[in-house]
């Protein structure tokens, strides 16, 4: 089950100002999720409709009493929205971003 959350939409806005400098979609929906199990933390999905394009990122319920991993979680969903449809991990794409994130002040999080 999917249930949104506040405390997840403040990380997103702190996160998106300070790592994307305000480049990612306010409309994105955050919340925490049931279905996410093991290492399944975090999904990002991308929805069109009427011309919109909108995501919603879930994470595990599994890691809520987690904070350093939930802001690493949602940090990296964050990676796959700028990126998108680019959704692979990996060298290249996704290895760049990693470290535009980290020289952009992220390193903390890893």
């Amino acid at each position: 089950m999917f249930k949104t959350d506040q405390r997840l939409r403040r990380l997103y806005n702190k996160y998106n100002r300070l790592l994307f400098d305000g480049q990612l979609p306010e409309s994105t929906v955050l919340g925490w999720d049931t279905a996410l199990h093991g290492d399944k933390l975090g999904q990002t999905i991308s929805i069109e409709e009427d011309g919109n394009k909108y995501y919603i990122v879930s994470i595990s319920t599994e890691i809520k009493k987690l904070p350093i991993i939930v802001h690493q979680t949602l940090v990296h969903e964050m990676s796959h929205i700028r990126l998108y449809p680019f959704m692979k991990h990996g060298k290249g794409k996704w290895k760049d971003e990693v470290i535009r994130v980290v020289v952009k002040g992220g390193w903390e999080l890893w």
